[in-house]
């Protein structure tokens, strides 16, 4: 994969922090609807991902 973005260390790191801070949102509504977690979990991989390869 390459990565073409330009956002640099800061930038970088404080994206990866929400990255982790949705994760754990997702994991905790997995709790109750495991179904909507998952999806939730899913779509912010994906943003994340688009994020760091610059396709967003």
């Amino acid at each position: 994969m390459k990565l073409k973005n330009n956002l640099g260390r800061k930038k970088l790191g404080a994206v990866t922090l929400c990255l982790g801070a949705a994760l754990g949102m997702a994991l905790m509504v997995a709790n109750t609807a495991p179904f909507i977690g998952s999806m939730l979990a899913v779509i912010v991989v994906g943003v994340y991902i688009n994020i760091v390869t610059g396709k967003w």
